[in-house]
């Protein structure tokens, strides 16, 4: 429906979460802490990935991870958006080969990508760690970056609608209340 109000509204109230995010940058980390993000110095894009890096003009930066286990491991992932490959087949658009990617990292002085024995960098789809979906809540399809997932819990709580997860749209409050 082009002409809902409330569709407006949702999108009004996700655009300002991202306005206030960039201007209060202590409640979004607060926020993200809520979905299990930390921050972390910026990653260091592989060198390799230069050319299909894909930056979310709402959110630039990668520099926040989830720590979490995988296989009985512990691991640090970032989630990315990069294009599984550089050229657009005819009638192709950007959606058509965008990926979400969870990339191993390392923290310290620098965020660095996890590196394979034969030297690329270790990565994973999100499905494959359902402890990375489970804690972002289950309120919303954006996965890929922390800033999109609490945007659109912002929207959700604001708007009212009914979601699969309330407890999460509560503690967001209480954090806004704070």
């Amino acid at each position: 429906m082009p002409d809902d109000p409330r569709v407006d509204a949702f999108v009004l109230a996700h655009e300002l979460f991202h306005v206030v995010s960039r201007h209060a940058s202590a409640l979004a980390t607060n926020l993200y802490a809520l979905i299990g993000f930390e921050p972390v110095a910026p990653l260091q894009w592989p060198a390799e990935w230069l050319p299909l890096r894909i930056a979310n003009p709402d959110a630039p930066h990668d520099r926040h991870l989830m720590r979490t286990t995988m296989a009985g491991r512990n691991v640090a992932l970032m989630p990315l958006l990069v294009a599984r490959r550089a050229e657009l087949k005819p009638g192709e658009t950007f959606f058509d080969v965008l990926d979400v990617r969870l990339l191993e990292v390392t923290s310290g002085d620098a965020t660095l990508p996890v590196r394979s024995s034969n030297g690329q960098p270790v990565w994973h789809a999100p499905e494959a760690v359902p402890e990375y979906l489970a804690r972002l809540g289950g309120n919303t399809g954006y996965i890929f970056h922390p800033e999109e997932t609490m945007a659109d819990n912002f929207a959700l709580l604001v708007s009212g609608r009914p979601v699969p997860n309330p407890g999460l749209l509560k503690r967001i409050e209480a954090v806004l209340a704070a």
